[in-house]
């Protein structure tokens, strides 16, 4: 279908040759003509979507430009991760982007983990694109929320914008939230993704979350000791030490979870 789309445009812009201005001097009616030619067969291209490959270029550049505080783009099309919205955090950084702070630090973490999977291997943060299901800054300082509602994330102009970001991944998109989970979900029910693509639900990243739980992957308790639940004599390891292996203990699970989804086609 999108060879013959190609096809007609390109006759259609063969017969529009039959109106275009005969210039006495002809190298620059050779300049002006194919000057003409290719930006209409280009706009033509990507208005019309004949070449996925073209408009994912364009696409890029265009996102690219705009230094978008809720959009990082990444190398490959592979995997996307969608969040809900950016915040102060990510306001604030040098240059702005997402996911940064605490949800930033605990998504290079997972990636880590999972570039060990055959599947994932060499995985890192410049080759994933990263957006969230709202473009616009929330936080209880500037906007006093800090999310924004369904109905708003739901609205088909948002709904566009977030379908170019992430229309071209081709393997797995990964959503954190329940914006997140409702914006890929209701983008993949209207086929406005990729048929290749996943759909995986991932927990909120911050560490509120990721420190809710509770058992490791193999099922283990993962105790956590304060003031409250003071460590043990016998527990030789600092409470630095234990903290950061509980860490990597939730971390493991995160991951673990996220695997077996992805395994049992456990899709949104």
């Amino acid at each position: 279908m999108q060879s013959i789309l190609v096809a007609i445009i390109f006759l259609g812009l063969w017969m529009l040759l039959t109106f275009f201005p005969r210039f006495e001097n002809p190298y620059l009616g050779i300049i002006v003509t194919g000057t003409a030619i290719t930006l209409m067969y280009g706009m033509a291209i990507y208005f019309s979507k004949a070449s996925p490959a073209v408009n994912g270029f364009v696409n890029k550049i265009i996102m690219t430009l705009k230094n978008m505080v809720h959009l990082e783009l990444g190398s490959e099309n592979k995997f996307a991760f969608v969040f809900s919205c950016p915040g102060q955090k990510e306001q604030d950084a040098t240059p702005p982007g997402p996911a940064k702070g605490q949800t930033g630090g605990n998504l290079n973490k997972l990636l880590s983990l999972l570039s060990s999977e055959k599947r994932f291997t060499g995985m890192n943060r410049e080759m994933v694109t990263i957006t969230n299901s709202w473009d616009k800054v929330e936080y209880k300082g500037k906007t006093k929320r800090t999310e924004a509602t369904k109905r708003e994330v739901l609205d088909s102009n948002n709904l566009h914008r977030l379908a170019m970001e992430i229309e071209n991944i081709e393997e797995i998109i990964f959503a954190s939230g329940e914006n997140a989970k409702a914006c890929v979900s209701s983008l993949n029910l209207e086929g406005k993704l990729k048929s290749t693509v996943q759909v995986i639900s991932l927990r909120h990243l911050g560490n509120q979350s990721i420190n809710q739980i509770r058992w490791d992957k193999d099922g283990i308790e993962i105790i956590t000791y304060n003031k409250d639940n003071p460590k043990p004599i016998s527990e030789k390891r600092s409470l630095k030490e234990l903290r950061r292996i509980n860490v990597q203990r939730r971390f493991e699970k995160v991951a673990f979870d996220l695997l077996n989804d992805i395994e049992s086609e456990n899709f949104l």
